[in-house]
């Protein structure tokens, strides 16, 4: 018998997610407009489509990995007509029909767990990872296991602890899979929580990133038991959260989901991610279809969503960014007057009127200045807070304002960046400004600038200043937005002075 050694898992790769999601996301953009209208109308229409999608969900999560069996008329019952012991004829399943609905009810009851912490806005945990195992398996009190002599006996199973005991099993080719090591369950759970924030910061589409964290934690198998429940509870988690819909992984892709999770262990997750692109759009047209909220020129209005992505990918893409990348760069000097002026007028001001004397600099960034890099983590902390996705790997430009009073002993020196970035997962030919200042006490009163990025990045108070964010695209002509930028740059630079002055006044 051969051996299919484990292995540490690994974070998302570029060539993971090569898919085309051009489709599934005009398809989201599709449904979340049709939701927003129907919860303006009939939003009781939408709660049940959830409830049945949850049982559905709840019935075919089990009976994917054999834990219970149960034939397709009285699925669709239970679905249909909730989930009632007295729905179940004896001879449509291989559980007793009370105790099949307490199973069926503790999966739902993790769903509600799921939805519960969205909409708390809680992060991925070890915890929540627990604490969802134990709701999961309330009501199992066993697991089929091993001993070192190849026979088969029911071993209790602890709820919410990980394994103590290694949980290897034999694939259909005979060959024994290694999950991971009870000892490095720790580790490797906490690679994925790290990984997991970075994939989603760094862009990657929703629809890969919920293939490579459901495959990861099958990979490391943390529990002795229900790792496959959990795994798409998880996967349930991040789509939801990413504003999709749960997938049902039913009896029907048992064979195509365990091949793709194969050719995931081999390295290659493109199978699986396709498996969820296809099985997403599948769960959005018919959620469109749900009762009178069905908007018929939806596929109409996919399609052409769709043509409009390709006729952008078929456009001259280098002439597009170089378009609106000008405007950026032409924007940053208007930013940059903008900020000189204001500043010029503080210092004069504080100096006239109360005799204190500070000192500005200001500093551009972006390709063109070897320095794009700075302040990543800033920058998508300031557009999560206007609602939008910053595309790194697009250039990047801002303008850095350091003002500071050699006066004043220990006064916080003030940095106030505008950003001006890309939006989107994918090259839109739209960007976006955003604003934040942050204050940090210098260690010397003659460093105003060199190396700030890495030294104010761990020790300062970070406050985001836009109220909304900027935009613009490659078809706006600077000359006509120059003058509401600058309104903007000005608001933006008032929240950061206010921050500032208040800290000052404290040290006068």
């Amino acid at each position: 018998m051969g051996v299919e050694a484990w292995a540490p898992i690994r974070p998302l790769t570029s060539a993971d997610s090569q898919a085309d999601f051009a489709e599934i996301d005009a398809l989201q953009s599709e449904w979340l407009e049709v939701k927003h209208r129907a919860d303006q109308s009939t939003p009781a229409l939408y709660q049940e489509f959830n409830d049945r999608l949850d049982r559905e969900w709840a019935i075919e999560t089990g009976i994917i990995e054999g834990l219970y069996q149960l034939d397709r008329g009285v699925t669709a019952t239970l679905v249909e007509q909730g989930l009632l012991s007295e729905l179940i004829e004896r001879n449509s399943t291989d559980r007793d029909p009370q105790e099949l609905i307490v199973v069926l009810k503790d999966h739902v009851n993790a769903i509600e767990q799921v939805n519960s912490w969205i909409r708390q806005s809680r992060p991925l945990t070890k915890w929540f990872m627990q604490s969802l195992h134990q709701t999961l398996t309330k009501h199992q009190p066993t697991y089929r296991a091993i001993d070192q002599f190849g026979n088969e006996f029911q071993a209790r199973l602890e709820h919410g602890e990980f394994k103590r005991l290694p949980n290897n099993p034999t694939r259909s080719n005979g060959r024994l899979h290694q999950y991971c090591p009870p000892e490095q369950v720790d580790s490797e759970l906490d690679n994925l929580v790290a990984w997991y924030e970075d994939h989603g910061s760094l862009g990657s589409h929703p629809l890969a990133v919920g293939a490579w964290l459901h495959h990861r934690f099958a990979q490391i198998h943390p529990f002795q038991d229900g790792n496959g429940r959990l795994a798409r509870a998880l996967l349930a988690w991040h789509l939801v959260k990413e504003r999709f819909l749960p997938i049902v992984i039913a009896r029907d892709n048992r064979d195509r989901y365990i091949s793709a999770l194969e050719q995931a262990d081999d390295g290659d997750l493109s199978h699986l991610v396709s498996l969820f692109v296809e099985l997403e759009k599948a769960t959005i047209l018919k959620a469109l279809s749900v009762g009178e909220s069905f908007d018929s020129n939806v596929i109409e209005n996919v399609v052409d969503q769709i043509v409009d992505t390709f006729e952008l990918r078929r456009a001259d893409e280098a002439t597009q960014l170089r378009s609106v990348n000008d405007t950026a760069t032409e924007l940053r000097r208007v930013a940059e007057e903008a900020i000189e002026g204001l500043s010029a007028d503080v210092t004069s001001g504080l100096s006239t009127r109360i005799g204190l004397n500070v000192v500005h600099r200001i500093q551009v960034g972006g390709p063109d200045e070897g320095n794009d890099y700075w302040y990543r983590w800033q920058v998508l902390n300031s557009a999560k807070h206007t609602n939008h996705w910053v595309n790194l790997r697009e250039p990047r430009y801002f303008i850095q304002l350091l003002m500071n009073s050699p006066q004043v002993d220990k006064t916080p020196r003030l940095v106030v960046v505008f950003s001006i970035h890309n939006v989107g997962r994918q090259l839109t030919g739209v960007m976006a400004a955003t604003a934040f200042a942050e204050l940090t006490y210098p260690t010397g009163r003659d460093d105003y600038g060199e190396n700030m990025p890495d030294g104010i990045a761990r020790e300062t108070d970070f406050e985001v200043c836009s109220v909304e964010a900027f935009t613009f695209t490659w078809k706006d002509a600077t000359q006509d937005l120059a003058p509401r930028f600058s309104r903007w740059i000005a608001q933006c630079y008032g929240i950061a002075l206010k921050k500032w002055g208040e800290a000052l006044v404290e040290n006068i």
